[in-house]
Order: structure tokens, then C-alpha cells, then sequence
């Protein structure tokens, strides 16, 4: 009988520790694209930055930010609070979306899918969809990540730990003009350091209603912070017919399609992310159409590749100098190489 509570509290723990919550903070998160065109058909894309474990929660708020930083403003409804909650582990350089079926999707493998669970905190009456950002030409409007545990609870302090990231559209952040009254958002305080957050400035009677970012999606998380934040590597439209134009981006990764359209966010890039670095090796060519070339002194006993959702769909046993990814779909995809000496890693695109 001992035995067996023994077994039993193993198995708890080995589930307690398996949904154990990432603690995510400021700029492990950014924003790469954005739609809001018309009233609750607005989406958000952005890019996960660190490794997150299964039963990590994520905060997508449009909810204004007060300017004496002790707490959130506007009415439940207009301003909504989305909870993501991931029910696997996911790694670094994932792109979702929250759009206007109120749930988080990736496209991978050809295919558009719902990634763990989604709670609307405010439900804002009847009215289905999500009301991202301001589809008011003279307003435009705000988002702002942050990170609870435990029960829900919004943040009532500028510097709280748990802030991720924010993006604003059409005036400044804390800015007011005539006729933006919507709008007005301050930053919180945490998120004042370089490349934290994205701002959109209103220019030319209009602001910007779509925006997609065009860069690199390859490099260190600094990288690709400085890249994102920086709006000459977006494209926007001040367009708000939700016509279907080439206003309306793809928000999904450009290697990356939903079995009709790739996406539009990124580009072929030429840094590498090396997660693991229990030895040296570089590969070629990156991105990779048949054959990928690994270039390593060490022996090698085996070479794995795995797809962003943590999924082994590729495995060599023994010293290889190339591995064969004319079988894979296009996409962001992690190589894993084990030696003696322990495992290294890199991701590569398949094109």
C-alpha cells in the first residue's frame, strides 16, 4: 500500500510539474500583426519569444491603461480581456492569433488550428466576435499583454512583473486630441524600456487600421525585439472595408500556409537561434528545400527534427553530415543533435 501512495503522489507531482506556468516577462512576447477592421472582426498576431510550458496563461487586454497607473478603464463589452491558456508546451518563434473567433490559432502544416483554451474574462453582452482595435479612422486604439496566476485578476500597478508587451495605434500612448478621447492609453510603467511595445503615431487624418510585420523572423530574442519595434519593417494600410483586399493581411508566417493563402508576416531570414549549445555546429542552406547540411566536429549519435509544436517528425540514428526534409511541409522547424558530450539545437525553415 505504501508503494502505491508513493506512486501516487509521483504521478501528481509529475502533472503539477508538467502544467507548471511560465513566467513570462516584459518582451517575451511581441506583436507582429494586427487587423481591425469593423466592430468585432479584429485579430492580433504575435510571437512567443521564450519556451513556454503546458498551463502557461497569457492576457490579451483592449482595455485602456489609466495614466496614474492603478488600473484598467472602459467599459466591459467595447474593451475587452481574452485568457490564453496553453495546453501544450510550445517554443520560442511560434506565431498566434487571437481574431474573431474569440480563439488563439497557428497555421502549420497547411492548416489553421485552435492551440489550447481561450476565456473571454469580459463577455460583453451577445455580440460574437472580437472587438480588437478601432475600426474610427480618428482614434485608433491600444492592446496590452500581461500575466496572471492563479484566479483571474487584472493589474492595478504600472510596474507590475507581470507585463509582457503592448501595441498602439493612431495617437501616442497617454496622448490626447480632439475627437481621440477612445483612445487614450497610457504605458504601463514596466514597459517603458527599449522595444517593449509597438506605436503606430496618427498622421495624415487617419490611422492605421491593419499592419503586418515584414522582417526577419530569425535571430536572438533582443534581435528580433529591435526589429519588430522598428515600424519601417511593417507594412500598414489605413483601409477599414472588410472587403477581403490586400489590406486585409495574412497573419500567419509567410513559410506558412492555411491550405489556400501563405501568410504575410515575416521573411526569408539569415540569423540563426541556437536554444542549446552543449557543442558547435551551423547548418546549410537555411531556408532548406531537400537536403539540409549539418557541420559539426562532433560525433553525432543521433538527429532529430521536431515542428514547433514539440512533435518528433524526423529522426537518424548515428554520425549523418545531412538529413533528408524534402518530406516536410513548409515551416519553422527545430533541429536537435545528440553527441557524447549532451544536445544542441537550431531552428531552420523548410521551403
Amino acid at each position: 500500500m505504501k508503494k502505491i501512495y508513493s506512486t501516487i503522489l509521483f504521478v501528481f507531482a509529475l502533472v503539477a510539474i508538467t502544467k507548471a506556468q511560465t513566467t513570462l516577462t516584459a518582451g517575451d512576447i511581441a506583436i507582429v500583426g494586427y487587423k481591425s477592421i469593423n466592430t468585432n472582426q479584429g485579430a492580433i498576431a504575435f510571437i512567443i519569444l521564450k519556451d513556454i510550458d503546458a498551463g502557461t496563461v497569457i492576457d490579451i487586454s483592449n482595455r485602456s491603461w489609466l495614466a496614474d497607473q492603478t488600473g484598467f478603464t472602459g467599459s466591459y463589452g467595447v474593451d475587452d480581456v481574452y485568457t490564453w491558456t496553453a495546453t501544450n508546451a510550445i517554443p520560442s518563434g511560434t506565431i498566434l492569433t487571437l481574431g474573431t473567433g474569440e480563439v488563439v490559432t497557428r497555421v502549420t502544416g497547411g492548416a489553421s488550428t485552435s492551440v489550447g483554451t481561450t476565456v473571454k474574462q469580459s463577455p460583453g453582452g451577445t455580440t460574437a466576435g472580437f472587438n480588437l482595435l478601432s475600426n474610427n479612422a480618428s482614434n485608433g486604439d491600444s492592446v496590452l499583454f500581461f500575466q496572471h496566476s492563479g484566479a483571474f485578476d487584472e493589474p492595478t500597478d504600472g510596474a507590475s512583473a507581470g507585463w509582457i508587451t503592448g501595441i498602439k495605434t493612431g495617437i501616442d500612448w497617454a496622448e490626447v486630441k480632439a475627437g481621440t478621447a477612445n483612445a487614450f492609453c497610457a504605458k504601463p510603467t514596466a514597459l517603458d524600456g527599449a522595444d517593449l511595445t509597438i506605436l503606430f503615431p496618427f498622421g495624415a487624418g487617419t490611422t492605421m487600421q491593419n499592419g503586418v510585420y515584414n522582417g526577419q523572423l530569425l535571430g536572438s530574442a533582443s534581435a528580433l525585439r529591435a526589429s519588430i519595434s522598428n515600424i519601417a519593417n511593417w507594412t500598414t494600410s489605413s483601409l477599414n472595408a472588410n472587403d477581403g483586399g490586400a489590406h486585409i493581411y495574412k497573419l500567419w508566417s509567410y513559410a506558412e500556409s492555411d491550405g489556400t493563402d501563405n501568410g504575410q508576416i515575416g521573411s526569408s531570414g539569415t540569423l540563426s537561434t541556437t536554444t542549446n549549445t552543449a557543442f558547435e555546429f551551423s547548418t546549410y542552406p537555411n531556408p532548406a528545400k531537400d537536403v539540409l547540411y549539418i557541420n559539426t566536429k562532433e560525433p553525432l549519435q543521433k538527429v532529430e527534427v521536431y515542428d514547433l509544436l514539440g512533435k518528433n517528425v524526423l529522426s537518424v540514428k548515428n554520425n549523418t553530415e545531412h538529413i533528408n526534409v524534402s518530406s516536410l511541409n513548409k515551416s519553422l522547424y527545430i533541429l536537435k543533435l545528440t553527441s557524447a558530450n549532451g544536445v544542441s539545437t537550431k531552428k531552420f525553415i523548410k521551403e
